[in-house]
This record gives structure tokens, C-alpha cells and sequence, in this order.
């Protein structure tokens, strides 16, 4: 069996709801890890997943801060860009958790990134098919564009449909809900008309970052003229999100940095902690 060290992640410095067990790290690991000027938290999924693979019967009792790790390593690539490298860590999480919609939905939205259209899918579809998972309007909308590029315009539609009294003032939405009325051949209460009878509608652009919890955060809503800086869609002063491509529209919020050890607070880049005095 490796020799492991255990550390534990400042509550501090995570998500409402995220609870982290102290996690196991090799010693042969340990510099690879912490010896750098940040802590390299990608690696620690790796070394959670080797633990449990060691140690079997404890894999019931670190599945959540498997799924939860793996999330919060997922974001973190996500937002700068490296998509497959996220996409692998939700996978990793859902292998664990297979029925944890953040995950699952999150990854989706990678595969579909990443274009690989008939993954991202099936992905889609298992979150819809919870109860829970169609409640989310960013994820449906998300997914409608996906079946929009695919041609399945009638369950595009359909997602989108029930979230018309949701999105009222969106222009942007009510686009994309027509043109998939449109090319589903949909003309009234459960009618069709050939989809030759159609005048072709073209397609809102999909998004080339990733949206919602994954998106790089847009500029502070308000401003005459202001529009989502990934898509180009104009935005409204009490809109949270961008509806052409599910961005962010809020100005981000200057992050804290807080020591991976004791959980005190510190400057960014400030090179050993004023609490504990270990390198950060």
C-alpha cells in the first residue's frame, strides 16, 4: 500500500453545499502538488481516485468528494479554456456519483464544446430524464441548441416551449423557439406541415466558451448598447445571464485567496501563510 498524507480545503474558499473529506495525497506526490508557486488541485482528483482504488471499502465514504473534486477541478479547467481536460474530470465524477445532475449536465455542455454532438446528447437526455433536471431553463436551452444543430428541431421545440413564460423580454430566446417551431413544421396545436413548406430560418450561433457556471462572466448589466462580449447578444440591466448563449452578464467579483492548510485568509501570490506559516 502507498504512504499517504492527508490535507484538508478551507470551507472558506468553497461553493455553499460542497463538502470536502481530508483528501489522500502519495508522499512521491506531495511536491508535484505543493511544491510549485500555486498548489496544482487538478492532480488531487488523480490521487483521490488512486486511494480508492487501494482502498475499496472507503469508496461508498469518499464518493461525494469524489464527484464534488472532480466538479470543482471541472469548473476551474472549464474557465480557462481547457475543455478536455474538464470534460475528463466530470467524467471521473460521474464514474463515482452517476446520478449527480451538476456534474452530468456540466459535462454535456463540454462534450458539446468539444463538438462531439451525439455524447453530448445522450448526456442531455439523462438529465431530462429526472424530473429535476428539466427544471434548469440555462441547461434546456443549452440542449435546444445542441438538437437544433443536429435536426432534431421537434425536441429542440419542445424544450423550449414550456419556458416561454420565463423569458418574456428575450429576444433571443423567442429566435430560437420560432426558428425550431419553424423547421419542426409546426403551424398550430399539435399541426405539422411539410418541412419542404417551410421558409428556412437560420440558426442563432453556438457558443464557442462555455456558458453558465463554466462561462467567462460579461460586463456589468445596465449600460446603454451593452452586449454579451462571447456572443454579441444585447443585453438588459436585470439580466443575470446572457440568453443568446448562456454566459454570464455579471461583473466578476474579486476572488480571496485563502491557505490550503489552516483555512486563513491571505493576498494573492503572498508566498507562505501569516496563521499556520506554510508555503501557499
Amino acid at each position: 500500500m502507498s504512504d499517504y498524507a492527508f490535507y484538508s480545503l478551507s470551507e472558506a474558499g468553497l461553493p455553499r453545499g460542497i463538502e470536502l473529506l481530508p483528501l489522500p495525497v502519495r508522499r512521491q506526490s506531495e511536491a508535484a502538488i505543493f511544491g510549485g508557486d500555486e498548489v496544482r488541485v487538478d492532480l488531487l482528483p488523480e490521487e483521490l481516485i488512486f486511494f480508492m482504488a487501494e482502498y475499496p471499502n472507503l469508496q461508498e465514504t469518499y464518493g461525494a468528494t469524489l464527484s464534488s473534486l472532480t466538479w470543482l477541478v471541472g469548473v476551474k479547467e472549464g474557465l480557462t479554456g481547457n475543455t478536455e481536460a474538464a470534460a475528463r474530470h466530470l467524467e471521473a465524477g460521474l464514474r463515482a456519483d452517476p446520478s449527480n445532475l451538476l456534474l452530468r449536465s456540466n459535462y454535456a455542455l463540454m462534450l458539446q464544446l468539444l463538438d462531439r454532438k451525439d455524447e453530448a446528447a445522450k448526456e442531455y437526455q439523462t438529465v431530462f430524464a429526472d424530473p429535476e433536471g428539466l427544471k434548469n431553463p440555462m441547461v434546456r436551452l443549452l440542449a435546444a441548441r445542441l438538437y437544433g444543430e443536429m435536426e432534431r428541431y421537434q425536441e429542440a421545440y419542445e424544450l423550449l416551449e414550456p419556458m416561454a413564460g420565463e423569458r418574456l423580454g428575450d429576444n433571443s430566446y423567442w429566435d430560437l423557439l420560432a426558428a425550431m417551431k419553424e423547421r419542426a413544421g409546426i403551424i398550430g396545436e399539435g399541426e405539422r406541415v411539410a418541412a419542404t413548406a417551410q421558409r428556412p430560418t437560420q440558426l442563432p450561433t453556438r457558443p464557442t466558451r462555455p456558458p453558465g457556471s463554466l462561462g467567462a462572466p460579461g460586463p456589468t448589466p445596465g449600460g446603454k448598447g451593452l452586449t454579451c462580449p462571447q456572443c454579441g447578444t444585447p443585453l438588459q440591466p436585470h439580466w443575470k445571464f446572457c440568453m443568446g448563449c448562456g454566459g454570464s452578464a455579471e461583473m466578476p467579483q474579486p476572488q480571496k485567496a485563502f491557505c490550503i492548510f489552516c483555512g486563513a485568509q491571505i493576498e494573492r501570490g503572498q508566498p507562505f501563510c501569516d496563521s499556520c506559516g506554510r508555503k501557499t
